[in-house]
């Protein structure tokens, strides 16, 4: 793995995904990096479910943890939830932490912020898909601990939430993608070398 890149990495992006075309080859590329990369994932429908899926796929449940703001069960569940997908996951064998964004007691909107940020705490870096204005805010909040942020979309995104910078054009696992090079540290070049390594969540 790059040094850039470490793992566990956090995975998030759009809710609007609906194709695993731009998911299924970038996590089966992680998985299958012999560096024994895992995965922290959340739990609404698009990007996340997604990526849950296109893990269990490829066999990974082992080294996949997914965050979910509704309790056991589905409680707690809205219309943005991921629950077939997330029990999916507990039956395969992943690891699944429940209310992850607090009780049931905090507004809906407050879960999924703490959510996201659960899953990017003790994150290496985060790995975006398609994404909007939701998940760059959380790209802010791991911008701001000193994570890496890589996006795959195809052009490049807007600037994470609150940060300035831009994004750099680059490959991760083979697939072309975008780094998000902080102005403070910004270089001249900033890639990450194709099939060099791996490296890769609130989400839209």
């Amino acid at each position: 793995m790059p040094p850039l890149l470490r793992s566990p990495l956090a995975l998030a992006g759009s809710r609007s995904l609906s194709s695993s075309a731009l998911v299924a080859p970038v996590v089966a590329g992680l998985l299958a990096s012999p560096v024994g990369v895992s995965l922290r994932v959340g739990c609404c429908v698009g990007a996340d479910a997604l990526a849950v899926v296109s893990a269990l796929a490829w066999g990974g449940a082992a080294r996949l943890s997914v965050f979910a703001a509704f309790g056991v069960g589905g409680a707690g569940a809205c219309s943005l939830s991921a629950v077939q997908p997330v029990a999916a996951a507990v039956r395969a064998g992943a690891s699944v932490r429940f209310l992850a964004g607090g009780p049931l007691s905090l507004p809906l909107a407050a879960r999924l912020w703490r959510r996201s940020c659960a899953v990017v705490r003790g994150a290496g870096a985060l790995v975006l898909f398609d994404p909007g204005a939701g998940s760059l805010a959380v790209a802010g909040f791991a911008v701001a601990q000193a994570l890496p942020v890589v996006a795959f979309a195809a052009g490049a995104p807007g600037s994470p939430r609150g940060c300035a910078g831009g994004w750099v054009a680059a490959h991760l696992v083979g697939v072309p993608c975008w780094l998000w090079a902080p102005l403070a540290i910004q270089p001249p070049l900033f890639v990450l070398a194709a099939g060099a390594g791996v490296g890769g969540a609130g989400s839209d």
